[in-house]
């Protein structure tokens, strides 16, 4: 990975708070743009590049060679109102490209191909995906994850349709240590929490967003009306139900 790459997105993540530790292990690669034409092959390809990596949780982006990375730091950092006119004129169901999440020898692809069907493909062997979880306050599927540098902190973005209000300390005990084990992380920074995949405030980057055209986009003033589940490992209070902005 380009070391200078590494550096930009460090630069802008998330809050002041994190900039010092967030350093996010990321994967590249362009395919041919005819690997698009099917996301079986995505897959295959991805399969096959995922053997030389020896880390036990990380995010590999896969795109077509002429259209390049999609990738750059979301711009959450400067207003709210800037990162929803961003997800307003974001049309991803146009763009086929790739997610490899690999979560201790457990995968899923979320793949687009080149006539914009989507595909969500899991393995080894048919297994069930690593991002879609089940606990006591109902079900939740990892959107994003992101690790530091020698594993010490994990972030996670998660989707739930369960009522936010609904989790108890331990249900939140149990979802930290949870993500804690499948993101081989010596601690939870933080687990975002939401009944969408709008992270406004939070999101490290554009490819949080990739493959969110099932759900109806968000305005400023329905965001604002809303709350983020934010658990915190080291935080004493442990999971807050909070306004972003």
């Amino acid at each position: 990975m380009n070391y200078a790459y590494k550096l930009t997105l460090a630069s802008v993540f998330l809050t002041s708070s994190v900039l010092a530790l967030a350093q996010p292990i990321q994967y590249q690669h362009a395919l041919d743009d005819t690997v698009f034409q099917n996301c079986d092959e995505v897959f295959s390809r991805a399969i096959s590049l995922a053997s030389d990596i020896r880390a036990p949780a990380y995010i590999m982006e896969l795109f077509p060679k002429s259209r390049g990375t999609v990738l750059y730091p979301f711009p959450s950092e400067v207003t709210a109102a800037s990162a929803a006119e961003w997800i307003g004129g974001h049309n991803p169901d146009n763009i086929p490209y790739a997610l490899f999440y690999y979560l201790n020898g457990a995968y899923t692809l979320r793949c687009r191909d080149n006539d914009r069907r989507y595909s969500k493909l899991s393995g080894p062997f048919g297994a069930a995906s690593p991002l879609d979880l089940t606990f006591s306050f109902g079900k939740a599927e990892i959107w994003y994850f992101y690790v530091t540098l020698n594993y010490r902190n994990a972030f996670a973005f998660l989707v739930t349709e369960a009522s936010l209000t609904s989790l108890n300390a331990s249900d939140e005990a149990t979802l930290i240590a949870r993500m804690k084990d499948l993101l081989s992380a010596r601690f939870v920074q933080s687990i975002y929490l939401r009944n969408d995949p709008w992270f406004l405030g939070t999101a490290p980057n554009s490819l949080i967003y990739l493959f969110t055209d099932p759900f109806k986009k968000i305005t400023l003033q329905e965001y604002l009306a809303t709350k983020t589940l934010d658990c915190n490992e080291n935080d004493n209070h442990g999971c807050k139900l909070q306004l972003i902005y």
